[in-house]
């Protein structure tokens, strides 16, 4: 009886976590195109990818210090960088970023943006007022950097061709918690940017004026992620470290839907995707084959992610199914 009891109230316990929603639009994944050790130059790890006008993409190896690019069938073309700190070398190339025919990298834990041509030419660099997390170009061509620390806190600046600041989002969840101030972002055509941390269940939504919309969180995911002490003090607070992340990407599709890799607090770590709109309303959840760590929406129906390793980029088709079903 006492095994029975247990056995019902872990399952009451697992169905408030991962709570087994209403009716779910579900989809269908199929892989189209895969970027690993296959190809002719083997990727050491994949910190970003993006995908260009002509269907090519662009890899920020960071263990290898190079840019990467592959044709439109996965097919190696060229690869420009090295370690250093001159113009077109690299601390580690992390965040990338492109519109038309440039292509924005920033160094790992730095503040430096480095600008080069859809070919890999470079062109220009610049230095922002803190670390950047993540950047983003808008549909008008603009540069948006993401800035841990400096004056204000976290905040998502619009920089000008020599980094010079145009504009300033300074965000609503501000933490002293340095896990928790870590932060992804992206926008999508219409101006609306949308906002979520490595360590915090809240989503922001902003416009690029700089208004605030609204912030929510994901439902069935804790607000804050298990912490270990990681450093004990004898005379001041233990310093602590979450032992996973709430969230690896956010990404949107072309129809303003917001999807968000979700990490160790879902049924499926590192797989489930989870699809909102801009109210924060669940519209389905997408489980990909194997873990990944980044996600890049190029259309409604085309998803790019990296694995968990860093060492393989694939591209998903996705296809609505007809019939709906409770998941």
């Amino acid at each position: 009886m006492k095994n029975k009891t247990l056995s019902v109230c872990f399952l009451m316990l697992f169905h408030f976590i991962y709570p087994q929603s209403t009716d779910r639009q579900v989809r269908n994944l199929s892989e189209v195109l895969v970027i690993d050790e296959r190809s002719r130059n083997y990727i050491l790890n994949a910190y970003d990818v993006v995908q260009l006008n002509d269907g090519s993409f662009i890899v920020s190896d960071k263990l290898d210090y190079k840019l990467k690019k592959f044709d439109k069938n996965g097919k190696f073309v060229k690869e420009t960088g090295k370690r250093g700190k001159g113009h077109g070398e690299f601390r580690g190339p992390s965040y990338l970023a492109s519109f038309n025919d440039v292509v924005a990298v920033t160094d790992f834990s730095s503040n430096r943006v480095q600008m080069f041509t859809s070919d890999l030419q470079f062109k220009s660099n610049f230095n922002v007022p803190g670390t950047v997390l993540d950047l983003c170009f808008d549909s008008e061509g603009n540069l948006w950097v993401g800035l841990l620390g400096g004056v204000g806190g976290q905040k998502i600046i619009k920089v000008d061709g020599a980094g010079n600041i145009l504009q300033t989002i300074l965000l609503k969840n501000q933490s002293d918690d340095i896990f928790e101030s870590l932060f992804f972002f992206d926008i999508n055509k219409k101006g609306i940017v949308a906002v979520c941390y490595m360590c915090l269940n809240k989503i922001e939504v902003w416009n690029t004026k700089g208004q605030f919309i609204r912030d929510f969180e994901v439902a069935g995911i804790p607000l804050h992620p298990r912490k270990k002490t990681i450093v004990k003090n004898l005379f001041s607070k233990d310093i602590e470290a979450p032992e996973d992340n709430i969230f690896w990407s956010l990404s949107f599709d072309n129809s303003e839907n917001i999807y968000v890799l979700a990490d160790a607090y879902t049924e499926n770590p590192s797989k489930d995707v989870y699809v909102l709109d801009l109210r924060g309303n669940l519209l389905s959840i997408l489980s990909l084959p194997e873990r990944a760590v980044h996600l890049l929406m190029v259309s409604n129906d085309r998803m790019i992610a990296i694995n968990n390793r860093r060492t393989k980029i694939t591209v998903y088709g996705l296809k609505n199914n007809m019939d709906r079903k409770k998941r």
